[in-house]
C-alpha cells in the first residue's frame, strides 16, 4: 500500500484537469509522508539522546546477561520491535521503510539501554515509551481508516507517552 495515494499515475494526475481530487490527495499524502519523516527523525534523535544518557548513567550492557530478568525484558523488547517492523514493512511502502526501520532501531536501543539502569521507574518508562510508539504506529499504519478503535488509540498514545516521560523523569530525580 503506497503512502502516496495517486502516485502510480502522478504525471497524468497533475496534468489532467479532471483529477483535482486525486491531485489534492497526492499532495496531502506526500506532505503527510514528508512531515512523518521529519517528525520521526526528530523523535529518533531524541531516542538516541536517551540511549547516550542511559548508557552513561547505567551499569553497562553486561547487566543484561548478569541479571536474567533484564535479559528477558531485552528479548521481549527485541521481539516486539521485530514484530512491529514486519507488520509495518508491508504497509508503509518503500518510501517509509528506511525511516521506519531506523526509528524502530532507535527506540529498541533506548529500551535496551534503559535496562542498564537500576531504577525501576526508568525501565518502566522505557517500556511505556515503546508501547506508546507501537500503538501510534498501529493506529497510523495498521488500523483500518474507519476502525472504531482509532479514537481510543490516539488518546492512549498520549497517556502512555506522558506516563513514560514522567516515569523516566521521576526515576532520575528519585534515583
Amino acid at each position: 500500500m503506497s503512502p502516496f495515494g495517486a502516485a502510480p499515475h502522478l504525471l497524468a494526475g497533475i496534468l489532467s484537469p479532471y483529477s483535482d481530487g486525486e491531485r489534492d490527495t497526492l499532495i496531502h499524502d506526500f506532505a503527510n509522508c514528508q512531515r512523518w519523516r521529519k517528525n520521526a527523525g526528530v523523535a529518533a534523535a531524541a531516542h538516541v539522546l536517551y540511549v547516550v544518557l542511559f548508557a552513561r548513567a547505567g551499569g553497562g550492557f553486561g547487566l543484561l546477561s548478569a541479571e536474567p530478568w533484564r535479559g528477558a525484558i531485552a528479548v521481549a523488547m527485541a521481539v516486539f520491535a521485530l514484530a512491529m517492523l514486519l507488520a509495518l514493512w508491508r504497509r508503509v511502502g518503500p518510501a517509509l521503510r528506511l525511516p521506519v526501520s531506523v526509528y524502530i532501531a532507535a527506540i529498541l536501543a533506548m529500551g535496551i539501554s534503559a535496562l542498564t539502569l537500576s531504577h525501576v521507574w526508568i525501565i518502566g518508562g522505557a517500556v511505556l515509551f515503546m508501547a506508546s510508539d507501537g500503538l501510534l504506529a498501529a493506529e497510523k499504519f495498521l488500523a483500518p481508516a474507519i476502525s472504531p478503535h482509532r479514537a481510543w488509540m490516539r488518546h492512549a498514545v498520549w497517556v502512555l507517552y506522558y506516563a513514560a516521560q514522567l516515569a523516566i523523569t521521576l526515576g532520575f530525580l528519585l534515583g
